[in-house]
């Protein structure tokens, strides 16, 4: 199978092994790449300072997006089809294109944090996420981007010893979709200092009194 990757200093790789060898088919340039997609022969890399180039010949030949779209780091590219392309990155950056990148389109976006992540299964609809908990979702191609956030962060809870601490994360789902979306996951991030003394810490997470 053929796979690419991508890094620092301009560089794109290619295989065609399944990885068992690669091969430099990185452009003539020094940027930071974040993010590259393929469609067949068709492919976008983006990264940092909105850096945007694509090529239509599985890699051998690449075209820089001149003049930029926008300055803003470009976290990541998604085709949906040959011709419409996504892009999401610092600042609520987001970008499309629907003629191959001919043209690129700077959606309003609700949100101004770091986008990191998207997928967009069907034309119209897809899903946009990033720093923050930040979750941006549209049906009809982006002209409309509902906005929520499911995180509470920066609780600053100072744990006794020995002893326990506790605080609550409301969720709040509209009531007509409580019969269609159901809380999957929960991620949690310790950043803190624990004594090199403390010997068990231990995290207990509970949705309505089940544990």
């Amino acid at each position: 199978q053929t796979g690419y990757a991508t890094g620092m200093s301009g560089a794109i790789l290619k295989t065609t092994d399944n990885g068992e060898t690669w091969f430099d088919i990185s452009p003539n340039n020094t940027s930071f790449f974040r993010s590259i997609d393929f469609y067949h022969n068709k492919g976008w890399v983006v990264g940092v300072g909105g850096c945007i180039f694509r090529t239509t010949d599985g890699g051998s030949t690449w075209i820089e997006t001149i003049p930029q779209v926008t300055y803003e780091t470009l976290n990541k590219v998604k085709f949906v089809n040959e011709d419409i392309v996504w892009i999401a990155g610092d600042n609520g950056t987001i970008l499309t294109t629907t003629d191959g990148g001919e043209h690129w389109n700077t959606q309003d976006s609700p949100s101004c944090g770091y986008l990191t992540s998207l997928c967009f299964p069907e034309t119209g609809s897809g899903w946009i996420c990033g720093w923050d908990g930040t979750i941006l979702h549209t049906t009809d191609g982006g002209g409309t981007l509902s906005f929520e956030i499911y995180e509470r962060q920066n609780l600053n809870l100072s744990i006794p010893d020995p002893g326990e601490v506790s605080d609550i994360i409301d969720v709040f789902i509209i009531p007509d979709f409580l019969e269609e979306f159901t809380l999957a996951g929960v991620t949690v991030i310790i950043d803190s200092v624990i004594h090199p003394e403390v010997a068990d810490l231990a995290i207990i997470i509970s949705h309505n009194n089940v544990v």
